[in-house]
């Protein structure tokens, strides 16, 4: 790979790497609007009528945020039974294959659809009627569009990552 590429994806991957640190932090967030929750509700008997829908958001955004994160740290779960058993190349060619079957349609079609929720939530203010609270709910359709941007990204990266290990097997 060229330098200036190298060096390109080595700054979006460390730029991955970040997001996907400082959303593993939320968890600590998290952590504390549900004792918080709790604690008002059975303690003092005074429930909130915004921890729920809080928690699910921050839940969906960490969840959704580490996605680029851990696909660039290779720790997304596979099922290797047939796999582990190929030849190095065969692997290489497998997964290409699967990156170009399932991986690039299904993350175009959730890059179409979230990007076009966020910018649609974005313009009319969308908030939820589920609850009492009616928490707005374009912060979050926008952080789930970075979000998969970010993936797709990511997933151009090591779909290149996996050709350029293909190239090296052959020789």
């Amino acid at each position: 790979m060229k330098g200036t590429i190298a060096s390109v994806f080595k700054a979006i991957e460390a730029f991955h790497v970040k997001v996907g640190q400082i959303a593993s932090l939320g968890v600590l967030l998290l952590i504390g609007i549900v004792v918080y929750d709790v604690t008002a509700r059975y303690i003092f008997n005074a429930p909130t009528i915004w921890a729920f829908k809080l928690t699910s958001f921050l839940a969906g955004g960490i969840y959704i945020l580490g996605g680029a994160y851990v696909l660039q740290q290779n720790r997304h779960v596979v099922i290797d039974i047939l796999s582990s058993k190929l030849p190095q190349r065969a692997r290489i060619i497998l997964s290409l294959v699967l990156y170009f079957l399932f991986f690039f349609p299904f993350t175009f079609l959730l890059l179409k659809g979230t990007i076009d929720q966020a910018i649609w939530s974005w313009q009319v203010k969308e908030r939820e009627f589920e609850t009492v609270f009616r928490a707005p709910l374009y912060p979050i359709k926008i952080v789930i569009a970075i979000a998969i941007v970010m993936l797709f990204i990511q997933g151009m990266i090591s779909f290149i990552k996996e050709a350029q290990g293909l190239k090296k097997n052959e020789k």
